[in-house]
């Protein structure tokens, strides 16, 4: 009976639940990792081309049915896809605008002029400013996947501080802390070859 008990003591809380049980996984600090975000695609060379071309992508390592791009990107065969399901390809929807691909340029403006020279590029939207000040553009590839690229926030300080903004109303402006905006001048001065470059207010 007292082994009863004791039992009944570690395995249920005081209200009578089930206590939860701890598992040597849950107290490691790694557990698991990211690796890369993966697209099923109906054509695979048609779709090589599209984020090469596009958005300047290459083939890192090509499996046939499962290719990896520059950034970690992966695609994959509709076939394949479906058979790792256990689906059939009829199965499987595109174009439900639930999720994206994000992506980020330094050179906004030129990058919407090479849009503007890639042939039938689809737009989700046209190229817009959203309220925090980063301006994007988004569009679908083949099989409908939304693609974002989103202004570098780097690039959207670096912007505000050229129109006479001070590191303040910048942060006010784009709805961040004032150690980020710091942080990013700093960071553009120093790629911009200043080595020397002087701790800005607000950065400690």
């Amino acid at each position: 009976m007292v082994f009863f008990n004791f039992i009944i003591e570690r395995r249920c809380c005081p209200d009578g639940r089930q206590a939860r049980q701890h598992h040597p996984f849950q107290e490691r600090a790694d557990l698991v990792k990211l690796k890369n975000p993966l697209l099923a695609v109906r054509d695979m060379e048609r779709s090589k081309a599209f984020y090469r071309e596009v958005l300047g992508l290459h083939v890192v390592m090509d499996f046939g049915a499962n290719v990896t791009l520059t950034g970690g990107l992966c695609l994959q065969t509709l076939d394949t896809w479906a058979d790792f399901l256990g689906k059939e390809a009829e199965d499987i929807r595109f174009g439900g605008n639930d999720s994206e691909v994000y992506f980020e340029e330094d050179d906004f403006d030129g990058f919407l002029a090479h849009l503007a020279g890639c042939a039938d590029v689809v737009y989700v939207h046209p190229p817009l400013e959203h309220r925090w000040g980063q301006r994007a553009v988004r569009l679908y590839d083949p099989d409908r996947h939304i693609i974002e690229v989103g202004e570098n926030m780097k690039s959207v300080c670096r912007r505000f501080r050229d129109q006479g903004m001070t590191p303040e109303q910048i942060a006010g402006r784009m709805e961040v802390p004032l150690k980020f905006v710091t942080g990013c001048l700093r960071r553009d001065a120093w790629e911009a070859g200043k080595r020397e470059v002087p701790q800005m207010k607000g950065e400690t």
